[in-house]
């Protein structure tokens, strides 16, 4: 008897609210694994993309930079870890201090991103 050879299923891919397919929603999965609400990792992935783009100064409808896919990871992992802390400045509590820069992204996480620019004639 011959087997037929076995295609692999289908790569599983989560659509954002924006319509495109993302493969950075399943690396989202490893880098917040407990989370299992994927509307919220979607949510997260959308807010750090936004932020990139703003610093970048890149329309928002395009496509998001591949060179900054980490850092959109790295941004959304901040965002998901902050969740009940929002605004915080100070937190002191068994010797664990938490002061954060601002009430959103820090401008530490952002200062690797170069704006784009516009030659003027």
């Amino acid at each position: 008897m011959v087997e037929k050879p076995t295609t692999p299923p289908p790569k599983s891919t989560t659509k954002t609210k924006r319509g495109r397919k993302s493969d950075t929603a399943r690396k989202a999965k490893v880098w917040i694994p407990d989370e299992q609400n994927d509307d919220l990792l979607s949510e997260l992935l959308l807010c750090a993309e936004d932020s990139i783009k703003q610093k970048r100064r890149t329309p928002v409808d395009s496509p998001m930079e591949k060179q900054y896919e980490t850092l959109q990871l790295e941004i959304a992992k901040f965002l998901y870890n902050k969740i009940g802390a929002e605004g915080e400045t100070v937190h002191n509590e068994n010797r664990v201090n938490r002061t954060y820069e601002n009430a959103h992204i820090p401008d530490s996480m952002l200062d690797c991103i170069v704006p784009l620019g516009k030659v003027m004639k």
